[in-house]
């Protein structure tokens, strides 16, 4: 699904609270290429939910919070 929506021009983001380097996260799981832009909690200061680091993440996206989606992996 992320092969197709980086194909079909879909800036995806990655947001994570995390202290892992997000580069290699994403060579860990075979994201490379499909990650536009990507921020990490211990990078940005502040952690989900904090408006902060979603605000941070559209603009390096270059994306109006109405254009965006934010898909999450809990409930």
């Amino acid at each position: 699904m992320l092969c197709e929506l980086a194909r079909n021009g879909i800036r995806l983001g990655l947001i994570s609270n995390t202290h892992r380097c997000l580069t290699s996260f994403q060579e860990h799981f075979d994201l490379g290429g499909l990650i536009t832009a990507a921020i990490s909690s211990s990078e940005h200061g502040y952690n989900k939910p904090h408006p902060s680091i979603f605000r941070t993440a559209l603009r390096l996206l270059r994306v109006a919070p109405g254009e965006a989606v934010m898909v999450g992996d809990t409930t």
